[in-house]
């Protein structure tokens, strides 16, 4: 129930990034259980209220989220099912209120001049996934998104960058919050103290996927290098969520405002420890939070304070995920790390890698090493793109590395 962090700010240590990835991907995990047990709670194509475990007629719903000052619309990443749901959700709040902005945590702040130009139509797709950087600020596939995009653009709603951009993000990992200047913080402002519940929940992630498990007592306490790395790891989730709570409430204190509806990884929505509490703490209360709910679900997982509404969905079943491969085969030389070979029909071999190219950067840092390059790889989940940089005789070459979306194995 952490975050969704989807791109890699300069400076943030791997182990870091490596954890909040990854944790994506633990709060809508399959657990094993038979797949009827989800729709006990949450049937398919239903309106759930979580506190109540009570059905919620569509119309209804809709009535009361439409008088809503801004709606969160939770996903998980690469479901492409996830984000037909809100493109669904979107296009029929739109229909009972058409003064809505749409909010999105894939962009950060200093691309809405771009967003602005897509929505009144002076941008082609290509051009516009290139001024955003998609690549690499939000590795997931664009298909994905260009619905929601072009549904926008359509109808000429404006698109709002919720994002924090990663170079600040990188410094305070690295200097902490309180010592950047005020004038330097892109005018967002101090996050709320995380709830108690909120710091367990992160601590027993952190520790979970924390690499330096042998720092730990018998009893799971930290060592003093994971309690400073702990402590930033915290800071930084809880910037990340103000920082998009700030950007909505920016918006809804126009004149005459609109309500924001704003997509964004269900980790920054559930049981409302990320953005709703941030936006609380701001003097924004009428909030909706609304989930896509797996089938497969267990409902022990489904709590009173999940979401003010959850909606069954039947999503694939995920098998276990296979350990990511680029399909290449690495040495160290005196030019650098050097593809010896290139495995045939691979991510790899798709993406344009030769034998003898000399891996520069990938994933936006220098290619350090071998150890470098394998945990990067590993750290990618189905469905996103890996940006490598080589060194191709004199020539730098740039390449992406598409991973197959689950359903695509």
């Amino acid at each position: 129930m952490i975050l969704c962090l989807s791109i890699w700010p300069l400076g943030v240590t791997r182990q870091l990034f490596i954890a909040v990835l990854t944790l994506c991907a633990l709060i809508f995990q399959t657990p094993a259980f038979a797949a009827d047990q989800g729709t006990e709670c949450v049937p398919l194509a239903s309106w759930v209220d979580p506190a109540t475990r009570e059905t919620i007629a569509p119309e209804k719903l809709l009535r009361a989220i439409s008088r809503k000052q801004a709606v969160l619309l939770g996903e998980q990443h690469d479901l492409a099912e996830h984000h037909r749901w809100q493109l669904q959700m979107i296009t029929e709040l739109y229909a009972i209120n058409p003064d809505i902005v749409i909010g999105f945590e894939m962009f950060s702040r200093r691309v809405q001049p771009v967003l602005d130009r897509w929505v009144r139509g002076e941008l082609t797709v290509d051009a516009f996934l290139q001024e955003v950087n998609w690549l690499q600020e939000w590795h997931y596939d664009p298909d994905l998104y260009l619905p929601l995009f072009h549904f926008a653009r359509m109808n000429r709603i404006p698109m709002i960058a919720l994002n924090i951009d990663k170079q600040l993000m990188a410094r305070v990992h690295k200097q902490g919050w309180k010592n950047i200047p005020a004038d330097e913080r892109q005018g967002i402002t101090d996050p709320a103290p995380a709830s108690e519940d909120y710091i367990r929940l992160l601590a027993t992630s952190f520790k979970h996927h924390s690499p330096s498990g042998d720092k730990q007592s018998a009893h799971g306490a930290l060592g003093d290098d994971e309690k400073a790395a702990f402590a930033r790891f915290v800071e930084t989730q809880l910037l990340w969520d103000r920082a998009m709570a700030d950007a909505i409430a920016a918006q809804l204190r126009n004149e005459p405002p609109a309500q924001v509806v704003a997509v964004m990884g269900s980790g920054h929505i559930i049981s409302g420890f990320g953005v709703p509490h941030q936006l609380k703490a701001e003097g924004i209360s009428e909030i909706s939070t609304l989930i896509p709910w797996s089938h497969r679900h267990d409902c022990s997982e489904l709590e009173a304070s999940t979401a003010d509404a959850v909606f069954g969905l039947d999503t694939e079943e995920q098998q276990p995920r296979e350990k990511p491969q680029l399909g290449i085969l690495m040495e160290r030389r005196e030019a650098g790390v050097t593809i010896v070979d290139v495995v045939e029909n691979s991510v790899a071999a798709a993406a344009g890698l030769k034998p003898d190219d000399v891996i520069t950067e990938i994933a936006g840092q220098p290619a350090d090493g071998l150890q470098n390059i394998i945990e990067i790889v590993r750290a990618m989940v189905p469905g996103t793109w890996l940006p490598i940089t080589v060194l191709r005789g004199t020539d730098q070459v740039a390449v992406i590395a598409r991973f197959p979306p689950d359903n695509a194995k």
